[in-house]
């Protein structure tokens, strides 16, 4: 990625992670990193510092249960701030002597897209910590963080305007930065000021002296806004003084990249059977802990309720949206997680996907073991992707075989498409009640956001760095 990122026209920009999985012992990743490895990821083309330090985010659990990460990701930020490199923070709901401890671990001018309330939002900027303001197509902050700005004015030099995770589709219908921009004039920000969190701030932060501002001697990077600056439509685009875009259509041609077959064989199991998903309980009752999905937010509610048994396994219960959740593990592990969602609020069918931050095993939800185990059959056949599937047939896939994350089969267009297509099937075939259900689905099993997430490991209290069991003894 950091090579291919070397030859496009436009400036991108790579950060790497300090640890890989990002809490050792609750999760299993396709490659153990640390320390040792930084030097040598910071020396790949365009690489700019450190990605999100995950691993220290719940640091007062982290501390308690597994120091190891603290004392190795504090030995990654010293060699990369040593060396003129950027490291970003990564604090969901820190306050006081723990978001202080995180900035000592990360560094002094970390950043955090983690931000999702006012409060929050005020701490981290009287902190000096560059708050990046997200706004993805599920992850919905901007709104709440601008009110430090709004409200109590503060002093808007470290927001930042930022997407994380965003859908092609939302990319190429609603437009992106621009569209950022656009909602967050309607917070009630003057124009230019909202510009400026996604243009001079940003470039600010990363250190790009030579970007984000319109003046002599800077990179003629431009776009042109056609109308009032509050309907942000961009018209035309130039790159280095060079037009490249002009009402929606590309006007150069971008240099193929090829990515090696090594990166295209990354599932690394055997087929599973619905048994392998299933949980085993006692008794014709039995009281579970349940992952409960918050739309539009990387944090889960912890649910506990009561389910049937059956032959000595628990059943769902479709009717009260209390579905099964797995994750298969793909990387030469055979461990499974196994468990049960709430706010998916599916009818029929399962949906499968090698999309599972950060470790990205293999995650599965549905209505019935035998749908779920169709599903995740199909993912490993693909070698990655994302698969529907409703009453034992697979209505709907998207192969993604660079490491089970991208794609170099499909246009952008294509991409926009077949996406469109698979949510729709969710839609209308599983009758899936949550928007973007796929997003959402994947960052159920990131565990460093509060409070229960799911892994190969099983059922992961977030807060308290452990994996606990499904069934309440």
């Amino acid at each position: 990625m950091a090579e291919e990122a070397s030859v496009m026209p436009n400036h991108v920009y790579c950060r790497v992670p300090a640890l890989t999985p990002d809490s050792p012992g609750l999760e299993t990743a396709g490659y153990d990193i640390t320390s040792r490895d930084i030097p040598e990821m910071l020396s790949y083309p365009t690489v700019s510092g450190i990605g999100e330090t995950q691993g220290v985010s719940a640091i007062k659990f982290v501390y308690e249960h597994n120091y190891d990460v603290i004392k190795d990701t504090v030995a990654s930020t010293v060699y990369a701030r040593a060396n003129g490199y950027g490291v970003d923070g990564n604090a969901p709901e820190l306050f006081g002597k723990y978001l202080a401890a995180h900035i000592i671990a990360t560094g002094t001018d970390i950043s955090c897209h983690e931000t999702t309330t006012k409060e929050e939002a005020m701490e981290k900027l009287r902190n000096g910590v560059y708050m990046l303001m997200r706004e993805g197509s599920t992850q919905r902050n901007m709104p709440e963080c601008i009110r430090a700005i709004t409200e109590e004015g503060f002093d808007s030099r470290r927001a930042i305007l930022a997407t994380d995770d965003m859908l092609a589709e939302d990319i190429a219908t609603k437009g992106h930065m621009n569209d950022i921009i656009r909602r967050t004039i309607k917070e009630g920000v003057d124009p230019v000021e909202a510009i400026q969190m996604a243009t001079i701030n940003a470039a600010t932060w990363l250190g790009l002296s030579e970007l984000g501002v319109i003046a002599p001697g800077k990179l003629a990077d431009l776009a042109v806004i056609d109308g009032e600056l509050k309907d942000m439509n961009v018209t035309k685009v130039f790159l280095k003084g060079e037009l490249v875009a002009k009402d929606n259509e590309l006007l150069i041609s971008l240099p193929a990249y090829t990515y090696p077959d090594t990166v295209k064989h990354s599932v690394l199991r055997d087929k599973i059977t619905a048994e392998d998903l299933k949980v085993a309980a006692k008794g014709e009752e039995t009281s579970v802990r349940c992952v409960g999905l918050i739309l539009d937010q990387n944090l889960t509610n912890a649910v506990e309720v009561k389910l049937s048994v059956e032959n000595g396994y628990i059943k769902p219960c479709v009717e009260k949206d209390i579905l099964p959740i797995a994750v298969v593990g793909r990387h030469g592990q055979n461990c499974i997680g196994r468990s049960f969602v709430k706010g998916f609020d599916l009818k029929h069918g399962a949906m499968a996907e090698s999309v599972s931050h950060d470790t990205h095993n293999i995650i599965v939800t549905g209505t019935n073991y035998e749908d779920m185990a169709v599903a995740v059959n199909h993912v490993i056949e693909m070698q990655g992707g994302v698969a529907v599937v409703k009453e034992g047939k697979v209505i709907g896939e998207l192969p993604l075989r660079i490491a089970g994350l991208m794609t170099d089969e499909l246009s952008a267009n294509e991409l926009t498409e077949k996406m469109k297509h698979l949510h729709e099937l969710a839609k209308t075939e599983l009758e899936c009640k949550a928007h973007a259900p796929f997003m959402h689905l994947a960052f159920l099993s990131l565990t460093t956001s509060p409070k229960w997430k799911i892994t190969d490991k099983g059922l992961v209290d977030a807060e308290n760095y452990c994996v606990i069991p499904t069934v309440i003894q």
